[in-house]
């Protein structure tokens, strides 16, 4: 019973010594070599009881032997899992490292192009405030020789524009005056012209009359004439009754053709005056009107001439009312 007692003491003395050997290998993070100190107490405070039970000690070992075989299993895993994430946090803080690394180089790089600015803002604004300190002399100075200049010329200048003013008031009476005359002429112009173009319609009006007066006249006497041929024509056919009434008896042959000649040349003669009348009275006609379209065509020629010199007389008074505005 001592040698197995024994043996069970010893085995898990040899466990915890190579577990032990195990961890300083492995560089175990102190939290979990926290936790496998906790299950070695505990293994240990299993081993000691099982030291007091003298008849389970065997079952008790087999125990012991295959828990610890399955926590080394486990904790080998969470070793070599912590291991790999050891690791990628030692490669994450080189990133880093580096990138800290270039940042402190960019912002010594980004602080020594800030200073150059400020010292080429600091020259800038040094050569503007010396610029603006010789322009605002170079102006002070124009304006004190532009008041001059002012004060010289103004004299001058307005006794200049006095005199000028007092021509231009001159000018303008005169025009003034001129345009009061032009008025006066032109409105008996246009009363002449009222007058003129009043006696115009008054000959056009009487023209047309007489024009119907005539053509009344011409029916009256063609009817007139009309009448007289039916007289004629009545009168010669009671006298050829009366001869052929008187003279029955038989003529001879000259005095036969004697009278038919005479019968003919009469009868032409009375064929032809009516021809011959109209004839005159067109004729006289004719030249009743032409002399009065000669003297229509004269008074109208006569008030064209007035009336285009009116026109031209009031476009030189409105040319000149025009100046007068302007002025």
């Amino acid at each position: 019973m001592k040698r197995t007692i024994s043996k069970s003491r010893l085995l898990p003395k040899k466990i915890l010594r190579r577990f032990s050997k195990s961890l300083e290998t492995s560089h175990e993070a102190p939290c979990s070599s926290i936790g496998t100190t906790t299950d070695i107490c505990d293994m240990q405070s299993v081993e000691l009881n099982a030291d007091f039970t003298e008849n389970g000690s065997s079952t008790v070992f087999e125990k012991a032997e295959c828990l610890s075989l399955e926590e080394i299993t486990t904790l080998r895993q969470q070793v070599v899992h912590l291991n790999r994430n050891v690791v990628e946090l030692e490669n994450t803080v080189q990133l880093k490292e580096n990138q800290l690394e270039n940042a402190h180089r960019e912002t010594e790089r980004l602080s020594l192009e800030l200073k150059k600015q400020q010292r080429c803002n600091r020259n800038l604004k040094q050569q503007l405030d010396d610029e603006r300190f010789f322009y605002q002399k170079e102006k002070e100075h124009f304006c004190e020789e532009m008041q001059n200049h002012k004060a010289k010329c103004f004299g001058s200048t307005f006794k200049a524009q006095q005199q000028q003013q007092r021509e231009f008031e001159k000018i303008h009476d005169g025009l003034e005056e001129e345009n009061k005359q032009l008025r006066d002429e032109l409105i008996e112009k246009s009363e002449t012209t009222y007058n003129l173009c009043i006696k115009f319609l008054r000959m056009k009006h009487s023209k047309d009359s007489l024009r119907q007066k005539l053509d009344q006249l011409l029916r009256e006497h063609l009817q007139v004439m009309a009448d007289m041929m039916e007289k004629l024509d009545e009168a010669r056919k009671e006298l050829n009754i009366i001869v052929s009434e008187k003279f029955q008896e038989p003529l001879p042959m000259s005095k036969a053709k004697f009278l038919q000649i005479v019968g003919t040349r009469s009868s032409c003669s009375r064929d032809l005056l009516p021809g011959r009348a109209e004839e005159q009275s067109a004729g006289t006609r004719k030249c009743n009107v032409e002399d009065a379209y000669t003297a229509i065509d004269t008074k109208c020629g006569e008030v064209e001439e007035r009336s285009s010199k009116n026109q031209d007389d009031q476009c030189g008074c409105e040319d000149d009312s025009e100046v007068d505005d302007a002025m």
